[in-house]
């Protein structure tokens, strides 16, 4: 594959370092120091040989010094009552609204809450942020998405990387945009209606309801429950036996949203065009709106909002009637992700979602010429 500029693939890796900068002060301030140093040393050295103009240097710094300032304003909460962190280890009242929708297991049931004050003996503050509640305890009651809860309880500090290269927990809750843990027993928790958690993502669960509801009604078990974990991702009603046959096959992968199930979604709104005999650019466009619906769907996981980029700007690319170039869409993809949540890039599906693209891109043709030598 010939070498092309590419400003938006350079643009994203400038920035994508700059998020990864701001990682690296958190964890070592020192090497964070060395890196913008090597970084102007090699910008002054292209500009010496006059492989690099001015302004792009500039806007290459700019890039990067936007991913390290996307990274601490991700991380750290900007609320002006402060973080919910300030308010951990001692009992007080948390008012908010459920977000996303709840999962029920044996032993518990786990809410997300943007809350959006804490009360405390002095008074009441506005603090927003959002939280993981945990119930465990047999009798609860169980409470659904956009309801207004009030609890009472210790909010707990989520437990980081215990040991070298080990997981960490509290970044991982952190790049979902969570906080902190909270625990409360079944009496401590009551209801104060509807909240507003937004009509869009009200729309789009009371949608994803009604699907999965469909599906329980036409398959047995665990056919059903099978297939709402590959259309949707959403596994906790599978049988564990049905999970660990996946795992052990190699194809647990199918349970997770990603590229693939994006792309099969395109595939059959692109026939169904075709079959329809739709013709022009309307289909086109109808196809895009229709992938991120489905993205959108499904949680706008990395590897899910990738592949529709990606796919919307091959279609875009026929709709305008362009070349597609696809490292540059593989580069924007991870731009616009990356600018919806930077710490995305942490997450072991961003990383796989890329990294196997760009094997795929860039190792397939050598592979494929090597294998008929």
């Amino acid at each position: 594959m010939s070498i092309e500029p590419r400003p938006v693939m350079a643009i994203s890796i400038c920035y994508i370092s700059g998020i990864a900068l701001g990682r690296l002060w958190l964890e070592a301030p020192l090497w964070a120091l060395l890196l913008p140093g090597l970084l102007l040393i090699a910008i002054i050295w292209a500009l010496w040989k006059k492989r690099l103009s001015l302004f792009a240097a500039f806007l290459f710094l700019i890039a990067a010094a936007a991913g390290a300032g996307a990274f601490f304003v991700a991380f750290y909460p900007q609320s002006a009552g402060g973080g919910l962190l300030d308010y951990a280890d001692r009992p007080i009242y948390v008012e908010g609204t459920i977000t996303e929708e709840p999962l029920f297991y044996d032993d518990h049931s786990a809410y997300v809450l943007q809350a959006d004050g804490v009360e405390l003996p002095e008074g009441r503050r506005h603090v927003a942020g959002k939280l993981l509640v945990k119930v465990y305890g047999g009798e609860q009651e169980f409470y659904r998405y956009g309801e207004r809860l009030r609890l009472r309880g210790t909010i707990v500090e989520p437990p980081g990387r215990r040991v070298p290269g080990g997981f960490d927990y509290a970044f991982y809750l952190r790049s979902q945009g969570i906080e902190g843990l909270l625990y409360p027993k079944v009496p401590q928790i009551s209801s104060l209606g509807d909240g507003e958690p937004g009509w869009l993502p009200a729309a789009a669960l009371a949608l994803r309801s009604r699907l999965v509801a469909v599906i329980d009604g036409n398959l047995p078990a665990p056919a059903a429950e099978l297939l709402t974990g590959i259309l949707f991702g959403q596994r906790s009603k599978l049988p564990e036996e049905v999970q660990e046959n996946f795992r052990s096959g190699g194809v647990g992968h199918l349970l997770a949203v990603s590229g693939l199930h994006v792309g099969l979604v395109a595939a059959l709104i692109l026939g169904l065009w075709r079959i329809l005999g739709l013709r022009g650019k309307l289909p086109l466009f109808m196809a895009i709106v229709l992938i991120f619906a489905y993205a959108y769907l499904t949680g706008m996981r990395p590897s899910a909002l990738r592949a529709a980029i990606m796919l919307s700007f091959a279609l875009g690319a026929l709709l305008l009637e362009r070349e597609r170039d696809l490292p540059t869409t593989i580069a924007l993809a991870a731009l616009v992700t990356l600018l919806v949540n930077p710490l995305y890039l942490f997450t072991i599906g961003f990383q796989l979602s890329y990294v196997a693209t760009l094997a795929i891109v860039y190792l397939q043709p050598p592979l494929a010429e090597a294998a008929f030598i």
